[in-house]
């Protein structure tokens, strides 16, 4: 018992170091961009400010990592949240989809940029789309998971889950929260992740080939 206490609190710190390390490097990017004025100009930049945004965001709920969870559920180490922090943390880590959509998009950007000739490319047309679709597929799934009820104890943090857990997978019990978990959990999330890390070794791909 004293073992899985321990296992457990080492799961439960491990994403608090990480997060600090990625909210300092986002903080430090945001700060350069925004004190340089030629970095400002670039469209690169811009999405580097905008994803590091995202990252911060998504970080500060990471390093939380089992404080929200509702502070009656078993098993976890240290929960001391309500049922409100957990739909709050699961929202902002979902919302954290946008990195890897603006990480697709950077890696078409330089395929675009060395497949055409500058006077080719309408930057700001590009810029647009990119933030337009990394804000709206990620607001768009956290929203909805969050009116479907799906943020729930997800063991290190508060993310889709069924609740109680496995409910979703055995007939026999009945969900109080994130029914068909599983499902979600790949629509809102693992499919447009796979898509974003195919989508960008494809354009680094053919960046090299060219």
């Amino acid at each position: 018992m004293a073992e899985n206490d321990a296992q457990s609190a080492v799961l439960a710190i491990m994403p608090k170091i990480s997060s600090s390390l990625s909210i300092a490097g986002s903080v430090w990017i945001i700060t350069e961009v925004l004190t340089h004025k030629s970095k400002r100009r670039q469209v690169y930049h811009r999405i580097l400010l905008a994803m590091s945004v995202y990252d911060i965001l998504e970080s500060i709920w990471n390093f939380a990592s089992t404080w929200p969870i509702p502070k009656e559920t078993e098993g976890i180490h240290n929960p001391l949240g309500t049922t409100g922090t957990c739909s709050a943390q699961g929202f902002f880590l979902q919302f954290g989809l946008g990195i890897p959509i603006y990480n697709a998009w950077l890696s078409f950007y330089y395929y675009y940029l060395f497949a055409k000739t500058a006077s080719q490319i309408n930057q700001s047309h590009w810029e647009l789309i990119m933030h337009v679709t990394a804000f709206g597929l990620a607001f768009g799934t956290a929203l909805s998971a969050l009116l479907l009820d799906l943020y729930n104890n997800a063991n290190l943090w508060c993310w889709i889950a069924p609740l109680p857990a496995g409910c979703d997978k055995d007939q026999q019990f009945n969900c109080e929260r994130g029914n068909h978990s599983h499902v979600y959990r790949w629509a809102f999330y693992f499919a447009p992740l796979w898509f974003c890390l195919v989508s960008s070794f494809g354009f680094v791909l053919a960046l090299y080939v060219q």
